[in-house]
């Protein structure tokens, strides 16, 4: 591996994909301007096709500052989680409309979530805890990357065949960039973990990283808080709001195109990403509310019982 190369540095990867997604978002967002989409369908295909961009854009931004790279375990969590739901709408979406863009599509997903989970915790004791044994572990990280990079070019080809004009051909081949660098990123850290290779990025990233906290510490730690009523209602209405969200999304699709973005064409359904989030944020104000109550009433609880000792 030629240490120099651009694509073999962290910091320039990372770069990068900050200029890919930040130019894939302010792009379809002009072309749906274009298309004289009205502002509530281009909310919604905001949500629904740009969700993933803003996020990862989210993440490459943070691990820039001090704060990121101090929390770098936790925002691995946070990324890891993020693309486990992204599989899932993907799994979903493959119900919606069965077609070789969406099972590549959905197999990308896979691959990718398997990639991280297997490299961006080789440094912790979750790797070791969890992770070591995982019969996944047999495939190495080169499998993972030129895999995804194979997928990746055979997915862009398909979409470059069905595309119908220089816009959504554009978009396009930027989404299969911002892919294959996405994995090339987690290549490198792979890389830095195993074999040391000396990553700036990586290395300033070590110095001020935090170390994840023990599952069995934070089962106690849960365990010992005391939820009233109104409190284990909100963990209830949690649990079924976020079943809710994803059930709702799969049952209503949203009308979207496989190979661009913001087109007034419906060539395929695909799952109500923006429905779900929007269920979910219900969800959250409804839990917000009835955890408010319930500590009100534990703190007014609290109140008496001092009182009453005196």
């Amino acid at each position: 591996m030629n240490k120099d190369s651009w694509y073999n540095k962290a910091s320039v990867v990372t770069n990068v994909i900050i200029v890919i997604v930040s130019l894939s978002i302010l792009l379809s967002q002009s072309f749906a301007i274009n298309n004289n989409l009205s502002a509530v369908l281009i909310l919604r295909d905001i949500v629904n096709h740009n969700m993933n961009y803003l996020l990862v854009l989210l993440y490459f931004i943070v691990i820039k500052f001090t704060v990121g790279k101090k929390h770098f375990h936790y925002l691995n969590i946070f990324l890891c989680f993020f693309f486990l739901l992204s599989t899932i709408t993907s799994f979903l979406s493959v119900f919606q409309a069965v077609s070789l863009v969406s099972i590549l599509s959905l197999f990308i997903k896979v691959l990718m979530c398997l990639f991280l989970l297997h490299s961006m915790f080789r440094d912790t004791h979750y790797w070791k805890d969890y992770f070591h044994k995982s019969p996944f572990n047999e495939l190495n990280n080169d499998f993972y990357f030129y895999t995804i990079f194979a997928v990746c070019i055979i997915l862009l080809a398909i979409n470059l065949i069905k595309v119908t004009d220089v816009d959504g051909a554009f978009i396009t081949i930027l989404d299969c960039v911002y892919h294959i660098l996405f994995a090339r990123y987690v290549f490198l850290y792979h890389e830095y973990v195993d074999h040391n290779t000396k990553d700036a990025m990586f290395m300033e990233v070590d110095k001020l990283k935090k170390g994840l906290p023990k599952l069995n510490n934070v089962s106690e730690e849960v365990q010992r808080i005391k939820l009233n009523y109104y409190q284990q209602i909100t963990i209830v209405i949690f649990i079924i709001g976020l079943v809710a969200g994803i059930f709702m999304g799969n049952l209503f699709p949203s009308c979207g195109s496989s190979s661009e973005y913001f087109s007034n064409v419906c060539d395929t359904t695909e799952f109500n990403l923006s429905l779900m989030v929007f269920i979910w944020f219900l969800d959250f104000l409804l839990c917000m509310l009835f955890y408010g109550i319930g500590t009100i009433i534990s703190l007014l609880s609290s109140i008496n019982d001092k009182l009453s000792k005196k």
